[in-house]
């Protein structure tokens, strides 16, 4: 490999680490896994991660918290020879298998973890979060800690959500505030993973967030399985089809009309389509600024019974 040659490929790789929003300092290509500090890093953090062949004929970059974890890199085609080329597609099918090696590992890690901290979780009559939202807490327990992912707990009231699979395992938790933003186990599985409000029948509603999980079920007093946000729509339907075959499925779409894409409108007909379900959701027209879902919805109403009515009115010809 000539030096222009080595040097158009350094070059090539900097700039896909800048364009992915990292920038490592000093990278090291001498094929061996190395850590670094990114922007979102606090104190002694490096969730950061890079590999690079000494002639930069191909690396793996990313960071462990984002989705997709890590990121295939090589240079371009023209610059590589066919055993180049043979050698990339090898590693990365490798690359591939330990990462899913490592992923199954942690999520069995994590699934211990949850398993103690549910174990160990205090019933929930009540909570700041379920008074707001005007939904019930049947299932939930409450812990005072969150475990963050170095370890270190954050001291503070949550609303414990257990995250179950098709197995019936309990792979991760949902931990809410009273008031804040949700978390999830660090770890913990999520993909294909539910929260069910009753069990699977000759039909089942699958919505997203708990809230609008628990407003459905009062409303319809169907099953409903709560995927927790637009993303999982699509691996939860497919393991409902794939242990269900028979059962009529309806998407309860969340309407993000505000946010550019309509993520969860979309994703849910991207679901929908790929299972053949049926989809609902709440008109624009419905909403007013700041609501999607039909959590939302129902509490436009200061009537309660009103306002399920009008929920149940949105799948009565589904």
């Amino acid at each position: 490999m000539s030096s222009d040659t080595s040097t158009s490929r350094v070059e090539q790789f900097l700039s896909a680490l800048h364009a992915s929003g990292y920038a490592p300092v000093d990278v090291q290509a001498d094929g061996r896994w190395h850590r670094f500090k990114t922007n979102d890093d606090k104190h002694k953090q490096t969730t950061g991660f890079y590999k690079v062949e000494p002639d930069y004929s191909w690396a793996i970059y990313g960071d462990w918290r984002r989705d997709p974890a890590h990121i295939s890199w090589k240079p371009d085609a023209d610059e590589l020879s066919p055993e180049e080329a043979r050698r990339n597609r090898e590693e990365i099918r490798r690359h591939r298998r330990e990462q899913l090696r490592l992923e199954q590992f942690r999520q069995s890690e994590a699934a211990s973890v949850a398993s103690t901290i549910w174990s160990a979780a205090q019933p929930l009559s009540a909570f700041p979060y379920a008074q707001r939202k005007r939904i019930p807490v049947h299932g939930l327990r409450l812990t005072q800690s969150y475990p963050k992912r170095d370890g270190s707990p954050t001291r503070r009231a949550y609303m414990l959500i257990p995250i179950f699979g098709f197995d019936g395992k309990i792979w991760s938790l949902q931990f809410i505030p009273a008031f804040g933003n949700k978390l999830f186990l660090p770890d913990g599985k999520k993909k294909g993973c539910y929260f069910p409000f009753g069990p699977i029948g000759q039909t089942v509603i699958v919505a997203e967030g708990y809230a609008t999980g628990a407003t459905i079920r009062a409303a319809t007093k169907l099953p409903v399985l709560a995927a927790f946000d637009a993303g999982n729509l699509l691996p939860v339907c497919r393991n409902i089809r794939k242990h269900y075959r028979s059962t009529k499925i309806i998407i309860a779409a969340d309407n993000d009309w505000e946010t550019k894409g309509n993520p969860g409108l979309n994703k849910a007909r991207n679901a929908a389509m790929d299972v053949g379900a049926k989809i609902v959701y709440p008109t624009q027209s419905a909403l007013r600024p700041g609501e999607s879902d039909f959590n939302d919805l129902y509490l436009q109403y200061d009537n309660q019974r009103q306002g399920l009515a009008e929920i149940k009115k949105c799948f009565k010809e589904i």
